[in-house]
């Protein structure tokens, strides 16, 4: 008997934080067949010298758009075995927000027929797609970290951002539909079935690592949304450490080129990420890549995190004397550097994160 073909694979149709680029950069170096296509893309992540296979520009006109995205699935299905879709958007995911009520019934239809035709699909769920924030400040309190509770109700509140019925409809429907699941504890809430641990895949061979040795240290914060990562209490504990006469650089990466950023993040000795959420996102990875140490609300051993993860657990509370402590201790800015990069290489290489991506929807 000959030899079973492999599964091909389409992975979109969403672009956020490079995750579909890098996903299918590591399934094809675990020698898969990857078609990556995407909506025109909108992430700042993106490298000039790296594209996805096609991007899809869309018409501004309602209507049209949805015929051209029922169009683009007649495309793909018939030559892919595995739909991977990032940020739970499929071709038809976008009618769950419908104003006509017939419309909002079709979302996912295409998940339905995927199933109904023998395919896989998998959904990957990367932020405020499924997230419940009123479910995320009872779990906060529920597990006693109270001062990430604290300033998660003073800084996010219980509405900002809910809309928890249309998530809860959007997961019930997914849920229904997908052969596999990928989320984080921090973003899933409103999932109700058993779902894959979902890591984030960086190509560490775009990231130079290097320990800064100066007497000026140069720190750096980069936030997409200042309120949720809690910006305000990072500018707060700069400017006191300035005014006390502590040495050393701030640069605040907002709006800047990525190119600029990956400059930056070369140069840098310590990286503050969000301080208000327990977790990180894909800028603390790429720190910690590029030998930064890293200061985070993230808390090591909680939502599925790994009891080694080598971010220094802050909150507004703590983060004046953490990053003080930081900037007056260059061993231990180094070994949280040298730690970072192991925890990277064992953890986020895409390569890895692919090959364990297969062996969980039973394609190794």
């Amino acid at each position: 008997m000959g030899k079973a073909r492999r599964a091909r694979f389409f992975v979109g149709i969403h672009e956020i934080g490079d995750y579909s680029l890098r996903l299918s950069q590591g399934l094809r170096a675990n020698g898969c067949d990857v078609t990556n296509v995407v909506i025109a893309p909108r992430s700042p992540l993106l490298e000039r010298a790296e594209t996805h296979d096609r991007h899809i520009v869309l018409s501004k006109r309602r209507r049209r758009r949805d015929l051209q995205l029922a169009k683009e699935f007649l495309r793909y299905v018939r030559g892919h075995d595995v739909f991977v879709f990032v940020f739970a958007q499929s071709f038809t995911s976008h009618l769950a927000a419908d104003e006509h009520r017939l419309l909002r019934k079709l979302a996912y239809v295409d998940l339905a027929l995927l199933k109904a035709l023998g395919k896989k699909s998998v959904v990957v769920f990367l932020g405020d797609d499924v997230r419940s924030r009123r479910m995320l400040l009872e779990e906060t309190e529920e597990a006693g970290l109270d001062a990430h509770a604290k300033y998660a109700r003073i800084e996010i509140g219980l509405n900002v951002g809910g809309r928890d019925g249309l998530r809860r409809r959007r997961a019930r429907r997914i849920e229904r539909y997908a052969t596999h699941i990928f989320a984080q504890p921090s973003y899933a809430h409103l999932l109700t079935r058993e779902y894959h641990f979902m890591w984030l895949p960086v190509n560490l061979a775009a990231f130079d690592f290097s320990i800064g040795q100066t007497q000026c240290p140069l720190v750096i914060h980069a936030p997409s949304n200042p309120t949720f990562k809690g910006t305000a209490h990072v500018l707060d504990a700069v400017r006191r450490l300035k005014e006390e006469g502590y040495e050393f650089r701030f640069e605040l990466c907002q709006g800047m080129k990525n190119e600029r950023v990956r400059e930056l993040l070369s140069a840098a000795d310590i990286v503050v990420d969000q301080v208000i959420i327990p977790s990180h996102g894909l800028f603390a990875v790429e720190a910690m890549a590029s030998g930064c140490a890293v200061l985070g609300s993230v808390v090591p051993g909680y939502n599925g995190f790994p009891a080694d993860l080598p971010i220094m657990t802050t909150t507004p509370d703590t983060l004046y004397m953490n990053l003080k402590l930081l900037l007056g201790d260059e061993k231990l800015r180094a070994d949280m550097a040298h730690a970072g990069r192991v925890y990277v290489e064992e953890h986020h290489d895409h390569v890895k994160v692919a090959g364990d991506f297969l062996r969980r929807i039973g394609e190794a």
